[in-house]
């Protein structure tokens, strides 16, 4: 048998500017461009099997504009340009998508009022995509804008309520796939008649301390009309399960929490500890929607002393029971994690490190991986590492 084995050719070239003002309405004026040129050919012997191609650039633009009092309070402001070309092309066995050329442009805006206990913040964006692929042009206008109030009625404390309306244009794969996506071995079907995705959403954000704890959490909900999602069909193309791309309405919504502070001292070792959670639940008129992470608990203790920094670290999972149709449910697990990192004195810049994963040797698969079913996580696994 012949291995395949992998070619890769990566080029890239950054350029990056600054400019600040001591006076006038501009503060300060950011640049950033970059460009690229990537070729992954895949090899069978001395034939060529698959040639992927990706030559792009990317540019911002952002200026800064210089804050003053306005009504009592603090105004500040900032507006920019970004655009992004991209020209990809996959040829042979494993080429799912056809060659396709991507262009972005887009125009941004956000401003901020602070009077201190509250304040107003307020972003824009409109943005342009163009699609072509196959000798059809696909051309998607999008604008996106929220809006939210904050308010702060005591020292760290700080509480916020946003409004945002968001619109997302399709990506070439959801458009034109059509083929065996090896990576993630299934069939990938696109659909040319998905348009923009919309969605309407909220979200109360809060932080504050108690004692020497900082506590913070966040609770949204959001109204999808046209939802793009890669749903399972139950079908099989080449033994490979088929995945559409399609649009439906759905409604999502979460929360997070999270904890951190110390705990004290034991002997020479200063404890501190963190503890978060985070949820998600999303639905269609066809039921729940595909990959939901399932409700998660996770916890971190920490000691250091000196130049000697510890952890243990658990990961707790609930079975996830919200699939869509064609999809099984996942069990629950416990990762259990644990480490050991040395900062010598004679470098700060140099570090040891002594790391164990998943030490209880449980098996665990995420239920937001399409490679669910056969790929778990890994095993017990220790890493000794220097850097």
């Amino acid at each position: 048998e012949v291995l395949p084995r992998i070619r890769l050719d990566q080029t890239r070239y950054d350029i990056r500017s600054e400019l600040n003002f001591d006076s006038g309405w501009v503060e300060r004026i950011k640049f950033s461009t970059g460009f690229g040129e990537y070729e992954h050919v895949e090899l069978e012997g001395d034939e060529i099997g698959t040639v992927f191609d990706n030559q792009g650039w990317e540019s911002r633009l952002e200026t800064r504009f210089r804050g003053g009092e306005i009504w009592g309070g603090n105004w500040e402001a900032a507006a920019g340009f970004q655009a992004f070309d991209r020209d990809f092309s996959a040829i042979g066995e494993e080429a799912f998508v056809p060659p396709s050329v991507t262009e972005d442009r887009g125009l941004f805006f956000v401003e901020r009022w602070d009077a201190d206990s509250w304040g107003l913040e307020g972003g824009l964006r409109v943005e342009q995509r163009d699609l072509s692929a196959n000798g059809t042009d696909f051309s998607f206008d999008t604008q996106s804008l929220s809006a939210s109030i904050f308010v702060r009625p005591q020292a760290d404390t700080f509480i916020a309520l946003t409004l945002s309306s968001n619109e997302r244009a399709p990506t070439d794969v959801e458009l034109f796939a059509d083929g065996a996506h090896l990576a993630t071995g299934t069939y990938e079907v696109g659909d040319v008649g998905i348009r923009a995705e919309e969605a309407v959403s909220v979200e109360l954000t809060a932080r504050t301390a108690w004692l020497d704890w900082e506590l913070e959490g966040a609770v949204f909900a959001a109204e999808y009309d046209g939802f793009i999602g890669n749903f399972p069909t139950g079908a099989e193309i080449d033994h490979l399960p088929v995945f559409a791309y399609r649009q439906v309405d759905a409604e999502l919504q979460g929360f997070e929490i999270q904890a951190s502070g110390p705990l004290g001292r034991m002997g020479d070792w200063d404890i501190s500890s963190t503890l978060s959670t985070e949820y998600v639940s999303g639905s269609t008129v066809d039921g729940d929607l595909p990959n939901l992470p399932p409700l998660q608990v996770k916890g971190r203790l920490e000691a250091e002393s000196g130049i000697h920094h510890a952890h243990v670290s658990v990961n707790w999972a609930d079975v996830q029971n919200q699939t869509a149709p064609f999809e099984y449910k996942t069990p629950g697990y416990v990762l259990l994690g644990a480490g050991w990192t040395i900062t010598p004195d004679w470098s700060r810049d140099v570090r040891f490190i002594l790391e164990g994963r998943n030490l209880l040797d449980n098996e665990a698969r995420l239920h937001t991986s399409v490679l669910k079913e056969a790929v778990p996580l890994p095993g017990r696994s220790l890493r000794l590492a220097m850097v």
